[in-house]
């Protein structure tokens, strides 16, 4: 028995549904990929996102805590400085030596000038330019050192601040500089015709002053 023989148009036909049905299933098969890989790109990046939020917040917070614990030190350590010269307010009224510390011990101690030069293993001309330097204000502190261990003494250096302490040169400082941004406010919003009454002025500086000294920002020097 024969096996009949397909017409060969039918034949085409059959051939050309085979090869399109690969065509779509392989089609699919790229989209089924592709859908995975944007999948897998959002949810990814979803996951990013929530990472770089969340170091974000950690950075913000690290950042707003490491401020605050130097405004926190500042004033601590300007605290600490107060108490320390607390005990030094009449050093503020003392007057230098007008010859120099070095020449005027020397002198009360009786000591010459070339015992001096020999206790500081120097020529007696190098202790003369010496006492000299401090009188003028142009000595250094380890020549100073130098000269006071050979007159059996110390030295010691202070900053004193020009007010009572360093809490008063803030304040004092912090004050000008929110009477300054208040008077060009007030200067503005004269000329929108806003009007600023004399007591709103008065809290605004209060508040504006706290806030500067609380904060103590770098213009504060400026």
């Amino acid at each position: 028995m024969q096996a009949k023989t397909l017409p060969v148009s039918a034949a085409l036909a059959i051939e050309l549904t085979f090869r399109s049905a690969r065509e779509d299933i392989s089609i699919l098969i790229e989209l089924i990929h592709l859908s995975s890989k944007i999948r897998q790109f959002f949810v990814y990046n979803h996951i990013l996102g929530f990472a770089i939020y969340g170091y974000y917040h950690i950075f913000v917070s690290q950042l707003y805590g490491y401020t605050q614990m130097n405004q926190d030190n500042r004033t601590l350590l300007l605290e600490q400085l107060d108490r320390k010269l607390e005990n030094l307010s009449q050093v503020r009224n003392m007057e230098i030596p007008s010859e120099g510390w070095i020449k005027t011990i020397r002198t009360a101690l009786n000591m010459s000038l070339t015992q001096l030069a020999r206790r500081m293993k120097k020529t007696p001309a190098t202790v003369k330019e010496m006492e000299t330097r401090e009188k003028d204000e142009g000595i250094t502190l380890k020549k100073l050192s130098e000269a006071a261990n050979a007159l059996e003494c110390r030295v010691f250096y202070i900053f004193i601040p020009k007010e009572n302490t360093f809490d008063e040169i803030i304040e004092q400082r912090a004050l000008k500089l929110a009477k300054e941004i208040i008077v060009r406010s007030s200067h503005t919003m004269e000329l929108e015709n806003q009007g600023n009454s004399s007591d709103r002025n008065r809290k605004a500086l209060f508040r504006r002053k706290e806030k500067i000294k609380s904060e103590m920002p770098r213009y504060l020097w400026d």
